[in-house]
């Protein structure tokens, strides 16, 4: 024991290279710590090298046996993780089956805890889940898509997002990053990752928005913990099937008199004299509407608004708003839909991202900057995000 202890202290390196391998080859058989074996096989491969370089025909050896340690390390971590993969992924997926939700099929896994909504459908397994949501309409006119296409890149479409995973995660302190993600099976796509906290743990997941023609698809994973990569190619997996099912649609239309003539069960109204927009999302009344101008002197409203929750989950205004109507102008040779406009500080709260409950109601406003002072409002009134009838509004 005395002599080992004297080699030990007299050739540090040596001892170093056989210790780095041996703990290299240890830490390769663990999942999640297994990255480190890698970087140790790698600092053990050099020392020994060195070691290699010393007179003496045992400490030679002992370096080479350090070497062939740290050797080791690198493909059998390689091999684990390869192993690891794919048992996870056996455990994680068994078998696939069709969900159409929205006009939009989407292949899923056929074993993991099923959760409906009105506009969403959430799958749980282990530690992470997965919600999709319904194919939302964006309409027919392409400069309107181009709009739509140019407000997912700003802050408040951000904010939006935040909202959204503090409701339907239950978390706090939510940070939202974009990333690269420049098509899907030739479809532009948008990509952001997210971290947060639930009930002290922390949660992290990416979200993914894809335009097939004039619909935006959009899901969400997120779990606890270190979510294992196995989850995020299911996610993948998920988000590259979903194809647009225009024959399974549903359509629903609505007078300017308030009139219902829907074909689906959905029942919405417009009330012209109180203003008043009802829908299955909520019930929208115009309180009035307020010229001023941005933070930069261009033309803009205040499009005042009382607000209600209709649905059975938690939303916030501004999604319940973009739900129920866009807000567009009309001249002779366009009709544009109007840009959210920075008004600087007013010292007014819009309340756009308050948190409705179901059932609660909210008054504030939406800033929109105008294309023309003096030309009236189109508004275009949507159930689900899809156009159901029009009205217009005059700025007298």
């Amino acid at each position: 024991m005395s002599r080992f202890l004297k080699f030990c202290q007299e050739d540090i390196l040596t001892t170093l290279s056989i210790a780095i391998g041996a703990l290299s080859v240890f830490l390769a058989f663990f999942n999640g710590i297994r990255a480190f074996s890698l970087y140790l096989g790698i600092i053990g491969v050099v020392l020994s090298l060195i070691a290699l370089f010393r007179k003496k025909t045992v400490r030679k050896l002992f370096a080479v046996i350090g070497l062939s340690l740290s050797f080791v390390s690198v493909p059998l971590a390689y091999g684990m993780t390869y192993l690891t993969y794919g048992f996870w992924a056996g455990q994680i997926v068994d078998g696939w089956k069709t969900l159409t939700l929205g006009g939009v099929d989407y292949t899923v896994p056929a074993n993991w805890e099923q959760e409906d909504s009105d506009t969403w459908v959430s799958l749980s397994r282990g530690s992470a889940t997965i919600r999709l949501t319904e194919g939302m309409d964006l309409g027919g006119n392409a400069f309107a898509v181009g709009l739509q296409k140019s407000m997912i890149k700003g802050e408040l479409f951000r904010a939006s997002l935040q909202k959204g995973i503090e409701t339907g995660f239950d978390a706090k302190n939510v940070t939202v990053e974009a990333v690269e993600q420049s098509e899907i099976n030739g479809n532009e796509a948008h990509a952001w990752t997210f971290t947060a906290t639930r009930d002290g743990q922390q949660l992290q997941g990416k979200i993914v928005l894809v335009f097939q023609g004039n619909k935006m698809v959009m899901g969400m994973i997120g779990g606890t913990g270190n979510l294992q990569q196995v989850y995020y190619d299911v996610f993948e997996t998920v988000i590259e099937s979903a194809k647009v099912n225009e024959t399974s649609q549903t359509q629903s239309t609505i007078s300017n008199s308030g009139t219902d003539s829907s074909q689906s069960e959905a029942k919405a109204s417009w009330d012209e004299a109180t203003k008043t927009l009802t829908t299955s999302d909520g019930v929208l009344k115009i309180d009035r509407v307020e010229k001023t101008t941005t933070y930069g002197g261009e033309p803009a409203i205040k499009f005042y608004f009382t607000i209600t929750n209709n649905s059975n989950r938690e939303e916030s205004a501004m999604s319940i708003f973009m739900s129920m109507l866009d807000v567009r102008q009309k001249n002779a040779n366009t009709a544009n839909e109007l840009d959210h406009a920075y008004l600087g500080l007013t010292g007014e709260e819009d309340h756009l991202t308050d948190n409705l409950v179901p059932g609660g109601t909210v008054s504030g406003y939406y800033p929109f900057e105008l294309e023309d002072p003096n030309a009236p409002l189109d508004l275009q009134f949507k159930e689900n995000y899809r156009k159901i009838g029009s009205a217009t509004y005059n700025l007298d």
